[in-house]
């Protein structure tokens, strides 16, 4: 007797969240018709992905510390060429970002429906439209870090679905998405030994898990750096590196940091605020406390950074996405919950509901469209446009290297004198570990302290971005070189001597 086949529920799973990642791969497809370059810090990960491919990671010389998150992916990219790793990373990270702002969305909407409904508010309308608010708010937040190639979509994903997973009772998958964020960023650590404390008296099962969890985040951060650079705590000092074209305004000053915290929240968010803060103490009342829980998450997240920051760590108002991005939900819950309260007075004044609602909700999808048309767009075209000349810069970089003569002979001239914004893009494009590069400076300043006497320098000459000229032409120029290749606004400076000492430059 054969027993029956199961069915596939392809509506249940396109609306869960195989079916919300799809879409969000789809949008992220589309955003990379574009021209794209990844940057930075991004760079760093593919290097080392590359790097553990064949055996020669090397942590020690870049002037980003080890992130573990990325690394498997950007592994597994490396396979498939340099070309292919830079964009396959590139959409795996606009890929979290779309797929964050979708669990915003679903979250305010969650969030509303179980506040109005009890009022007799069924519609779906104030939960949709305060979503939608919330997901656009996230969009404008990440869309400028998402645009080079950093994981902090990624990470605010992990954390919102375990938010999700443990306003659900599912302990277990929270720690699996809570300790998986905590790759990324040291914050969600905190949070989630809180959590964890929590837990150990509250499920006694999972105790293996809460032991278990920390002690791989805490070996996934500092085994492979060991490994690579020859110090496990090499990431304490890097945290606080000032380069001479990186300073921020809340470096060492964490009441500084706690007010970009809110002031670098779109201004729509910010006004809506306290209405999420009333609507998440009234829910408190009625004992649905998941909205005060994420509330008091985002305050305590803005506390960890701004202790941070006390410690000496760079004031990157990016740390506080995390923290930002559950304020956003509870400023857009808030705007889906006064709806509750209009529509209820416009009906007992003799409005049909449906129309007392219809009012209130256009009203605020209104406002959304004119954030989406004035904020969130020129942001996206700031972006792109920058993001077209780093892709530029990228393929010409590729032709003065050819036009100097070839990987091998510029390696074979010496080190590559440093050039804070385009580092591990010219390590990348030679097909080298960061090594090749000058580092005599000490991590305060790899290229400050140094006098570089020979080798390649790799000058940029243009703007890009809202960065000026001179944030381009820090590369030092060892004396008596000559100009040995020109491509685009490229230019090649070579000096060649013995390079004896690889990965430092004598003084």
């Amino acid at each position: 007797m054969t027993s029956p086949r199961k069915t596939i529920n392809w509506t249940r799973l396109l609306r869960g969240e195989p079916g919300l990642l799809a879409g969000s791969t789809l949008l992220a497809a589309i955003t990379m018709m574009w021209p794209f370059s990844v940057r930075s810090d991004a760079v760093y990960w593919m290097l080392w992905g590359r790097e553990l491919t064949q055996f020669t990671l090397d942590t020690g010389t870049g002037w980003t510390s080890w992130k573990p998150l990325p690394i498997p992916f950007t592994t597994v990219y490396s396979l498939f060429g340099d070309s292919a790793a830079s964009a396959l990373w590139m959409l795996t990270s606009r890929t979290a970002t779309f797929f964050a702002a979708v669990l915003v969305f679903r979250l305010v909407r969650r969030f509303a429906d179980q506040a109005l409904k009890p009022i007799g508010i069924v519609s779906i309308l104030p939960g949709v439209m305060g979503g939608l608010m919330a997901a656009l708010w996230t969009l404008r937040v990440l869309v400028g870090f998402t645009a080079l190639g950093y994981a902090e979509g990624f990470t605010l994903a992990l954390v919102l679905l375990a938010v999700e997973r443990a306003i659900d009772g599912k302990h277990k998958i929270a720690l699996v998405f809570g300790f998986a964020a905590c790759l990324s960023r040291p914050e969600p650590l905190a949070l989630m030994m809180i959590y964890a404390l929590w837990l150990w008296f509250k499920q006694p099962a999972l105790r293996k898990w809460l032991v278990a969890g920390p002690v791989f985040v805490v070996a996934a951060w500092l085994i492979p750096d060991w490994i690579g650079s020859g110090d496990p705590l090499r990431a304490r000092y890097l945290g606080g590196v000032k380069r001479i074209d990186m300073s921020y305004p809340g470096d060492g000053k964490p009441l500084r940091m706690i007010k970009f915290a809110f002031t670098t929240l779109p201004n729509m968010a910010l006004y809506a605020l306290p209405l999420g803060v009333v609507a998440a103490l009234w829910q408190a009342k009625k004992e649905r406390l998941a909205p005060v829980a994420l509330l008091g998450l985002a305050l305590t997240w803005v506390g960890l950074v701004a202790f941070e920051t006390a410690q000496g760590t760079n004031g990157l108002p990016r740390y506080m996405f995390g923290a930002q991005a559950c304020l956003i939900i509870v400023a857009g819950f808030g705007v889906a919950v006064l709806v509750g309260p209009i529509a209820k007075a416009l009906n007992s004044a003799g409005m049909p509901l449906e129309g007392a609602l219809a009012i209130p909700v256009l009203t605020a999808m209104l406002a959304t469209g004119v954030f989406a048309q004035k904020v969130l767009y020129p942001r996206v075209a700031q972006a792109k446009s920058a993001q077209a000349k780093f892709a530029e810069a990228d393929a010409t970089l590729t032709d003065v290297i050819n036009a100097a003569g070839g990987p091998k002979k510029v390696i074979a001239c010496g080190p590559v004198s440093r050039f804070a914004l385009f580092d591990p893009t010219i390590a990348w494009k030679l097909g080298e570990t960061s090594s090749v590069l000058s580092y005599g400076g000490g991590p305060d300043d790899p290229n400050l302290d140094v006098q570089f006497k020979y080798g390649s320098t790799f000058r940029l000459y243009i703007p890009i971005g809202r960065r000026p000229l001179d944030a381009h032409i820090r590369s030092r120029i060892a004396p008596g070189a000559k100009r040995v290749a020109e491509v685009g606004d490229w230019v090649v400076y070579q000096r060649c001597l013995k390079w004896r000492n690889r990965g430092t430059a004598k003084k």
